[in-house]
Parts: structure tokens; sequence; C-alpha cells
């Protein structure tokens, strides 16, 4: 999976997928050079900073200020509701690793959903690491809004239906019921309405899809098209070997955000090419051997 370092932001236009969804202008709007953004409402802040000179996100929920007028350290002293994750970047693998909520702290032990005000869901997925902050519409009839993060880089701020299949820990049904979600409520972390009084928040959640495992041949669709091109059988094993053999130590999915994992397929973000593609299981008939293909996805721009 690809580092953090590498990814750049992603325009909306860029990472929808699957036809269609549509997507409108994004919500959540850089408005300081420091990295502090706002949603339109006002009633959501993110501010990408440090706290005891460890890097990390900063999320607040509560009335609008104007953007020249914000510090943390005026905002986290406020009645706001507000949590920070902390950011670990010389972790192996790098991951979110605390939340702070005034003046207790929570280790991060996997992935977790804390909802924060009365429309935001933050949610971490520590295996990319990728985190996002999704915003409600009031109405039905208004869009969601995501502002993500891979690490502290921004990736993707979108409105729609994107929101929706970019938010993080869109896992298969048995890894997304598990996830806990905690509430802010008041300064305070709930869960299931109680309280939480343990050290520890959130569950490992592995990627179960079988082309995510490190043993596994992965192909793309074009380089599968020219082996079935080849007539000769030799001439295709031995391409396919060439293949196989020089993807070996590079890692074929370094590139790759995932974004959505269950049993039939992986959706992955090219972050070089910012295109979409689903990873599948095949058996293409001119390899005669189980691999994992990477197809391009049509782009609605």
């Amino acid at each position: 999976m690809v580092r953090y370092r590498t990814f750049r932001r992603v325009a909306c236009s860029a990472i929808l997928f699957l036809g269609g969804i549509s997507c409108a202008h994004a919500e959540f709007l850089r408005t300081h050079s420091s990295g502090v953004y706002q949603h339109t409402t006002g009633s959501t802040k993110v501010l990408v900073g440090a706290k005891d000179s460890v890097q990390g996100i900063f999320i607040l929920s509560g009335a609008p200020i104007a953007p020249q007028e914000f510090t943390s350290e005026s905002e986290l002293s406020s009645n706001t509701d507000n949590l920070f994750i902390s950011f670990d970047p010389t972790a192996q693998p790098p991951r979110y690793s605390e939340v702070v909520i005034r003046d207790k702290r929570y280790q991060i032990r996997g992935n977790l959903k804390i909802r924060l005000g009365s429309h935001a869901t933050v949610s971490i997925d520590n295996n990319n690491p990728y985190l996002t902050i999704v915003e409600s519409g009031r109405i039905p009839e208004e869009p969601d809004h995501i502002l993500g993060f891979a690490g502290t880089n921004e990736v993707v701020r979108g409105s729609g239906g994107v929101a929706a299949v970019l938010a993080a820990n869109q896992l298969d049904d048995v890894g997304s019921a598990s996830i806990p979600v905690f509430q802010v409520v008041k300064g305070e972390l709930f869960l299931n309405g109680s309280p939480f009084t343990d050290a520890a928040v959130g569950v490992p959640v592995p990627l179960s899809h079988e082309c995510l495992n490190g043993s596994s041949v992965v192909l793309t669709e074009e380089e599968v098209m020219n082996m079935e091109e080849e007539r000769n059988e030799e001439l295709r094993m031995r391409s396919f070997r060439e293949v196989v053999e020089g993807a070996q130590g590079r890692g074929p999915l370094a590139r790759y955000l995932i974004l959505k994992s269950d049993s039939s397929a992986v959706v992955l973000l090219d972050v070089i090419s910012k295109g979409v593609r689903v990873m599948r299981a095949q058996t293409p008939p001119a390899i005669r051997q189980k691999v994992c293909v990477l197809s391009k996805v049509q782009v609605k721009r």
C-alpha cells in the first residue's frame, strides 16, 4: 500500500467512479495557508498542526469563527466539542496513534469512528493510514461532504456520493460491523451511550481479500491483454514470468490507496495517475493460473 508521503491532493472529478456518482463543489473550504479547513456551515473545523510537539489533526465542532481568529489553543480551551488525532510517521507502518479529548488520552489500537457534534463523523483506518471527516447534510436533499487525509496530507475533498464511497473503513460487512462508533459529548467520550473508561480505542481489522496478501501476483488489465494477443504460448509465458519478476521487490500496490474492500473486489486509488482501479482475482485464459488483475474504472468528470 502507498506510503503516505507520496500522496497528492485528489481533485473531486478524478475520484468518482461506477458511473452513477456526481460531484458537487467541495463544502470543506481551505481557509488558511497553515492548513485550516472550515465547513461552509461553520460547524466543523479542521486544523493540521501539532500538540505538545506531536503532529496530527485537530477536529472541532462549534460556532463559526473567522479564519484569522482561529488558534488551536483558544478553540481547544473553549466549550466546543473537539479532539486531536496524533499521527506517528516514524512507526512501521506509519499510523494514527492517539486520540486526545481535552485532558484525556486514548491509544489507538486499530480502526474506529467518532461522531463529533450533530453532523460530523471522523473515521480512522490504520491499514493505510487514512482518516476522513464526513459532514452529513442537514436535510435529505443536502449532500454529505468529505475531507480526507493520508497521514497529515490532504488527499480528497468532495461532496455527494463521493463522500459515502471514499469514507474510511469501507470494508466488508464483517469488518465494518466490528468497528466501534464513539461519540464526543461535552468533552467526554461515549460508547453505546455510556462514558468510555478504557485507555485504548479501536479494533484491528485485517484486510481479508485474497489479493491483499504479500504473495499475490498483481497484473494490470493492459498487461493481461498484451499476453492474450501473443499466440505463441512459450513467448506468452515468458512474458508473464518477466512481468512477475519485474514486480518483485517494488510492491505492486505501493502506489495505491485502498478505498474499499470486500470479498469480491478491492477498489483502489492510484495516487500518481489519480485514476481508480478495481482489483479482482481472475484466471485469464492466456495464463491459466489465478492472478489479481487491476482494471480501470470509467471516471465521471
